[in-house]
């Protein structure tokens, strides 16, 4: 319960002995190992209130970013960041959402603009298309005239009829690709007509399945026009 210590003196001959009691030794050691578990359980709080403040401050907000971002990076550009934030990461959020409101506003006009060209591009090669055929076409009608050959002129100008409704009839960009193929068998019946017996065509049906597939207007005559103008214009006879 306590401790004691002694000290001799050998000149008087006599010995001094003092007696300390536990409770009064240990008592500053207790008081700073208390003090010492105070600041340990002080310093983990502080510890954990800072680690959740910067969580919630830093990280958190930092992490919503992030993901704008990549889903930006996908493609997403419709996306955009809710806050009512007042501070660096609010700024930052609105100068987000602005930046993908302009990339999405560039976008669809970059994409309006291609399909405008991608219109304009097409009837423009359906406007060459249609000046050369009809001289042709109408230089065949005179040929015939001239030797009389009226139930051919007849149905000559019913093909030339049709021909011409396909092509203006209305301003779809897309048909099916029956439609598209009988406006080819027409185009193909009226160069028979002018080429004769020079030539002959073998035609195959196409697949059920495949009949109502949508396909750009005026997509196969252009592949028989060539073969016409590069491969048959100048043969005699025996054209495929």
């Amino acid at each position: 319960d306590s401790f004691y210590y002694s000290l001799y003196d050998q000149a008087n001959n006599f010995t001094l002995t003092a007696d300390i009691p536990n409770t009064v030794l240990m008592k500053p050691i207790h008081i700073y190992s208390q003090l010492l578990r105070l600041l340990t359980v002080v310093s983990v709080g502080i510890i954990i209130l800072f680690s959740f403040w910067t969580y919630r401050t830093i990280h958190r907000p930092m992490a919503v970013l992030i993901r704008g971002f990549r889903k930006a990076e996908q493609g997403q550009t419709g996306i955009f960041i809710t806050h009512s934030r007042k501070d660096e990461f609010g700024y930052m959020y609105s100068q987000f959402n602005e930046m993908l409101r302009h990339l999405h506003t560039l976008i669809q006009e970059n994409y309006v603009q291609q399909i405008r060209t991608g219109e304009a591009e097409l009837k423009h090669l359906q406007s060459q298309i249609t000046p050369h055929f009809l001289y042709n076409s109408l230089f065949s009608i005179k040929q015939m005239a001239e030797v009389e050959n009226v139930e051919l002129i007849k149905e000559f100008s019913d093909y030339l009829g049709q021909y011409f409704r396909y092509i203006t009839r209305d301003s779809a960009q897309e048909v099916t690709l029956q439609q598209e193929l009988d406006h080819a068998l027409v185009y193909l019946a009226i160069q028979r007509i002018r080429f004769g017996s020079r030539i002959r065509a073998e035609v195959d049906d196409i697949e059920p399945g495949w009949r109502g597939i949508h396909v750009p207007r005026v997509l196969l005559q252009p592949i028989i026009e060539n073969v016409f103008e590069h491969g048959l214009q100048h043969k005699s006879k025996n054209g495929l």
